[in-house]
C-alpha cells in the first residue's frame, strides 16, 4: 500500500502520459485508509489521521475533454505520446 498524500503540484515529467487532447490530469478512483472520530451514534464526527491508500485505478477520465480510459497503459497508444506534438 501506499502512504495516501494529496498532492496539488501540477508539474509533470517530459514522461507524463498525456490524452488525446495533450492532458495529463484524469479523474480516478482510490481506496484510502484513515482514522476517524464518531459521536455515541456512530456518526462521523471529524478526521484524525490519513494512513494509506491503494494504487489509484481506472476507469480514468480526462479532467479536459473527458474522455475514459479502463487503464493509462492505453495512452501509450496515442501518438502525442509517442513522440507526436500537443495541438
Amino acid at each position: 500500500m501506499n502512504e495516501c498524500v494529496v498532492k496539488n503540484d501540477r508539474s509533470f515529467a517530459p514522461e507524463t502520459k498525456r490524452c488525446s487532447c495533450g492532458n495529463t490530469r484524469f479523474y480516478a478512483n482510490q481506496v484510502c485508509y484513515h482514522s476517524i472520530i464518531v459521536n455515541g451514534n456512530n456518526v462521523f464526527d471529524s478526521d484524525i489521521e490519513i494512513g494509506e491508500s491503494e494504487k489509484p485505478y481506472g476507469t480514468y477520465t480526462c479532467t479536459e475533454c473527458k474522455a475514459e480510459y479502463e487503464d493509462l497503459d492505453e495512452l501509450d497508444n496515442l501518438p502525442i505520446n509517442k513522440g507526436g506534438s500537443v495541438k
